[in-house]
């Protein structure tokens, strides 16, 4: 084989001899090296953004929490308040029946024991509160 045709061969290919593709392309590019400042601004402007948002988030979540804590509260009261009536009935109930077992009444002593004996505290004064 001729040495001449063998050069025409790799000039045809686009190779020149003893130099790969990659070596041939990288050596025509060249890229200069360019030292860029990059600001600060943008990535602390994005962290200051979304800690705002996640503030207000938190606010929103918060503020409908202390309503919802407020109306379970305001709905308690009530029930509170008819305990508290019944308890007054109650009372003035277990009052009679004490002041009625202590004349004698053989009932009311019946339904004083039962009371005693389910737990309820009585008082034996028929003047003081039970």
């Amino acid at each position: 084989m001729d040495v001449s045709s063998t050069s025409i061969t790799d000039e045809s290919s686009g190779n020149k001899r003893g130099q790969s593709r990659d070596q041939g392309r990288a050596s025509k590019v060249k890229s200069p090296k360019v030292n860029v400042a990059y600001s600060s601004f943008f990535p602390l402007f994005g962290i200051a953004v979304t800690l705002l948002v996640m503030v207000a988030f938190e606010l929103v979540q918060f503020s409908m929490e202390r309503t919802n804590i407020v109306a379970v509260k305001d709905n308690q009261n009530s029930a509170v308040i008819e305990s508290e009536k019944v308890r007054t009935q109650f009372d003035s109930i277990v009052k009679g029946t004490v002041q009625l077992a202590t004349n004698g009444n053989l009932n009311a002593v019946k339904i004083v024991r039962q009371l005693e004996q389910q737990g309820v505290t009585i008082s034996r004064n028929a003047g003081s509160a039970p």
